[in-house]
């Protein structure tokens, strides 16, 4: 398997890459900026010796007084011997042309010489017996009776200047291969120094099993870009150690609630089996067991129930919810066992969320029956929807009797929490309704609270806003009452 390149490695590439880039691109710009110097001496250089050749054929009156003239003007130059002259007649006819250049190749830009007119000098470039010349043209005047003018064609020979570029391109790609290199070389350093913290992070995180949850990564010691990481992985560690503890728990708690009933059946099969029991005697037992087997399905379910909703597994709806009617139907539903109890039973208030229905009306039916199981006869039960300031709505149902002692209140909402109470099949339920309740309000973005003094008790499940949704045109209000 071909092994992944590293960061470092490939942040030294990169750099190295830019670098030499960069010199290529700068050793360009200077290599043209040389050459444009080059050529600037050059035609400065061609442009003096044209215009002194120039001044001195104005003054000559024969042919043969051509070639001395060059000599003199070559003498009193300084660099007279780099020069190469060819002097020539209007019809190409040779006039003078010295021994360090080749007239063949003159001859081949004798148009382009012939056709400088005046005494403007043309500069251009050729190639001849394997060198380049950098040549200037010029046209000027004489006072020979039958060349009323010569043709000159002045060249400098490039050789030097082309060894010194091909010197200096040399010396270019080296620097920039040798400082492409050290800079890969000093990023790869830097990079692996600066990436100590990173890989002190994965050995800290290698070290952390599910026996050290409770360890984080310091947070302060680490540069700042890092920062954000190490605290984004401490809260996911965090989370873990929680839910980690909180599973524990729940399959503490989970145990214990299934030891009771299996408990209950061991024992009660046990004693019935130790002798010879009649019919009647083995239907009771029947019956005590189906009414275990019953409480522990309840339970089994309402722990599905709770999974589901707490990891998102439970398939919601999004659909307008009339929580007035809602409330109707629980009336309706609940008749019978406040009716039992001759609890009065009072609904109103309006109201309407976007909310999963089905799930909603098991929250609000789990607080209903709640209220229901745990209010004295004669007493009340009122089931109330009321708007939020924040255009949320409240559901409401508030019942008379005892009051929750303080040290309970904040842990109704806790799994398997009874109060005291023991779960069985007098109707007690199993501690987990609340919870359901709880996990149904955070599913939706709300939250559910308890408040229990002065021989009432409230429970309130506030949901969002109900994203613009207008309530029913219902406005009577359901009240029951039974004695």
């Amino acid at each position: 398997m071909t092994r992944r390149l590293s960061l470092t490695s490939r942040l030294a590439l990169t750099v190295a890459a830019i670098t030499i880039a960069s010199l290529l691109a700068a050793g360009g710009v200077i290599g043209l900026m040389v050459d444009a110097h080059f050529e600037e001496l050059d035609s400065a250089r061609l442009a003096g010796a044209g215009r002194g050749l120039c001044e001195r054929l104005t003054r000559l009156a024969s042919r043969p007084e051509v070639g001395p003239a060059w000599e003199e003007v070559r003498k009193g130059l300084d660099d007279g011997d780099d020069y190469a002259v060819a002097l020539f007649d209007a019809n190409g006819q040779a006039l003078h042309v010295t021994s360090n250049i080749d007239f063949a190749t003159v001859r081949r830009h004798a148009d382009a010489i012939r056709a400088v007119r005046g005494r403007a000098p043309a500069s251009f470039v050729w190639p001849g017996d394997g060198r380049e010349y950098r040549a200037m043209a010029m046209r000027a005047p004489t006072a020979i009776p039958d060349t009323p003018y010569v043709f000159v064609a002045l060249t400098l020979d490039m050789g030097m200047h082309s060894r010194f570029m091909e010197k200096f391109h040399q010396a270019i790609w080296i620097c920039i291969l040798l400082f492409g290199l050290v800079a890969g070389a000093m990023t790869w350093l830097a990079a692996r120094r600066g990436m100590a913290p990173l890989r002190a992070i994965a050995d800290k995180t290698r070290a952390i099993a599910v026996d050290r949850l409770g360890e984080r990564l310091p947070v302060e010691s680490v540069p700042s870009e890092l920062a954000s990481l190490a605290e984004a992985f401490n809260a996911m560690l965090a989370g873990l150690d929680a839910s980690f503890h909180n599973l524990t728990n729940y399959s503490a708690d989970i145990a214990h609630e299934l030891r009771t009933p299996v408990g209950n059946l061991t024992t009660q099969t046990q004693v019935v089996l130790g002798q010879a029991r009649t019919a009647a005697e083995y239907q009771e037992l029947l019956r005590s067991n189906l009414c275990e087997y019953e409480s522990m399905d309840r339970m089994i379910s309402d722990m599905l129930l709770i999974a589901k909703v707490d990891n998102g597994l439970l398939a919601s709806k999004r659909e307008p919810v009339d929580l007035g009617g809602l409330l109707d139907a629980l009336v309706e539903r609940y008749r019978r066992p406040a009716e039992d109890k001759a609890v009065y039973l009072v609904r109103h208030g309006e109201g309407c969320v976007v909310g999963d229905a089905a799930m909603l009306k098991r929250a609000a039916a789990n607080l209903v029956e709640n209220a229901v199981r745990h209010t004295p006869r004669g007493g009340r039960i009122s089931l109330v929807v009321e708007p939020l300031d924040d255009g949320g709505m409240r559901l409401i149902v508030e019942n008379t009797g005892s009051a929750i002692a303080p040290e309970h209140l904040p842990r109704l909402f806790d799994r398997f929490y009874r109060g005291g109470q023991q779960n069985g099949c007098d109707g007690t339920g199993t501690g987990i309704g609340l919870a359901i309740v709880k996990s149904i309000a955070q599913a939706h973005g709300g939250s559910v609270s308890v408040s229990s003094a002065n021989g009432v008790t409230a429970f309130v499940l506030a949901l969002p806003p109900s994203a613009g949704m207008a309530p029913p045109t219902r406005q009577t209000a359901a009240v029951g009452r039974w004695d």
